[in-house]
């Protein structure tokens, strides 16, 4: 049951949450200076809070419940598990990591509607395991899942509803970098994934009633090497979105339009090295090392500055003059190992670090200011127990994008008990959004093997008005009135069955 924590507590805050838990069960509280307490339960290990993990706040900001990669536990530690949110015996590797979210970005928590969360998160069947115990540079996950979990089960201690639903099998992704944004109707949301070695990305829309995988967006390459460091970011406004991995040949900066999903390549900004000196303590002299600037991203609140994160010293690369400065001048050695880096609602930028070295955070105090006046403060916010990194989560806060024309809300998909997910209506009326009636889960038909072929649409007196045997169709209805219209789709499973699935889409000028 691999599945990632977060915090959602809206408090009037403009961005993030409230509450922080930071690896081995420090909290922090934004609502007080920050502050820091410590989550202390009997009843499971709390070095599982590591770097894969998150939390989830109830409207008046008190935690409702937190989990780790392979629990969801309560939050005051009274009623522990929450019922059914045991991780799955069957899959070796989950049984194997005990409980342990060390990976960043190993899965993201998302509201659904009427005190329900999907709990998203990638995992690695026995088969993928087998293949790594063959082959230790085979990393990679091959199963992307969610859970439901209602909060109003059980007198309010909840209860995983729905467990371990597949999403994608036999996938190669990397062991990090899952991320999310708003959509720009305020409601919806994009959950966006790097492909473990290509230089494709894949893109879901969530809806209250759906889970809608988009056609993979390939951005042209070089192809990534992912490895098990590294992060992607949306903007605080979701307009941009970054994505890195510790070895890779450069981090990736896209423009999004929160609208359609579409992802544009900005820029690519090769590995840039911190030369770090310090005294070796083992061979008793002067040394140095080069560290790329790759383990971690993050933007200012304006969208100025990628905050590059490398394992002793932060980048603040300004991105509209291709220009950069490292935020460290003090020339000594601390086995910082940072890792990764959030937004957070007191403005600062809070980073993890790899190894938990301290019983500290470290943080940029001021993100929006250049240089070194950005000030990186190097465990400053002492904690009570060694700590490694904030939770993973999105912009909670950022609502719909003001003047938008984009609309999910009025159209819907068709998901109910078919495989095939189509629109219920569309508007050809060429303002590039909903403009044409097509296939929304091709890349998930492909994983379980279905193959498409045919596609034919009748009008109400049964004579057809498009036909297609390509996947990728995309009718425009031109020439064809508002109206009701009956769509036939005939497709063979995996098994080699033929199937027909049918219903009717409007077209709405």
């Amino acid at each position: 049951m691999l599945g990632l924590l977060f915090i959602i507590c809206t408090l009037g805050y403009t961005q993030r949450s409230a509450k922080w838990l930071t690896g081995a069960g420090n909290v922090i509280d934004f609502t007080v200076s920050p502050t820091i307490s410590y989550l202390e339960c009997d009843s499971f290990n709390n070095s599982w809070f590591a770097h894969g993990h998150s939390m989830i706040c109830d409207k008046k900001g008190d935690i409702l419940f937190e989990a780790t990669p392979y629990y969801i536990l309560k939050n005051n530690c009274t009623v522990n598990v929450v019922d059914n949110g045991y991780y799955n015996s069957n899959m070796r590797w989950e049984k194997e990591e005990g409980g342990n979210g060390y990976y960043p970005q190993l899965g993201i928590i998302l509201p659904k509607k009427d005190d329900q969360y999907y709990s998203f998160y990638k995992t690695m069947s026995n088969e993928a395991l087998d293949s790594l115990d063959a082959n230790l540079s085979d990393f990679h996950y091959d199963l992307f899942r969610y859970h439901i979990v209602d909060m109003k089960e059980n007198n309010g201690n909840g209860k995983v509803i729905l467990k371990e639903q597949n999403i994608m099998e036999g996938a190669r992704l990397s062991p990090n970098a899952l991320s999310a944004v708003q959509h720009a109707n305020g409601r919806d949301w994009w959950l966006v994934m790097p492909h473990r070695e290509k230089d494709w990305l894949y893109t879901f829309l969530v809806t209250p009633d759906a889970i809608v995988p988009y056609p993979v967006q390939d951005m042209g390459g070089p192809d990534f090497h992912a490895s098990n460091w590294g992060q992607s970011n949306f903007s605080p406004d979701g307009s941009l979105y970054a994505v890195t991995q510790y070895g890779s040949p450069y981090t990736q900066v896209n423009s999004f339009d929160r609208c359609t999903g579409k992802m544009t390549r900005l820029k690519s900004i090769a590995p840039i090295n911190d030369t770090v000196e310090y005294f070796d303590p083992i061979f008793q002299k002067d040394t140095f090392s080069l560290s790329p600037a790759q383990s971690g991203v993050c933007f200012s609140s304006d969208s100025r500055f990628l905050y590059m994160v490398s394992e002793y010293d932060v980048l603040q690369y300004e991105l509209s003059k291709d220009t950069y400065s490292w935020l460290r001048n003090d020339g000594l050695y601390n086995n910082a190992s940072y890792v990764q880096a959030y937004n957070a609602p007191d403005g600062r930028i809070y980073l993890g670090n790899w190894q938990g070295t301290e019983s500290s955070i470290s943080y940029i105090e001021f993100p929006l200011k250049k240089g070194l006046d950005a000030h990186l403060c190097q465990f400053c916010l002492p904690t009570i127990f060694i700590s490694m990194s904030p939770p993973n989560m999105p912009n909670y806060e950022l609502g719909a994008l003001a003047g938008s024309a984009c609309d999910t809300l009025r159209f819907a998909p068709i998901v109910a008990e078919t495989p095939i997910v189509v629109p219920n209506a569309f508007s050809p009326n060429g303002d590039g959004l909903n403009d044409t009636w097509h296939i929304l889960n091709i890349a998930a038909l492909q994983y379980k093997g279905y193959i498409v072929e045919s596609v034919s649409i009748y009008n109400r007196w049964g004579n057809e008005v498009f036909k297609s045997s390509d996947i990728n169709f995309a009718w425009d209805a031109k020439g064809w009135v508002s109206d009701s219209y009956y769509y036939y789709i005939r497709y063979k499973t995996k098994e080699g069955a033929s199937k027909v699935q049918k219903g009717s889409v409007s077209v709405v000028r």
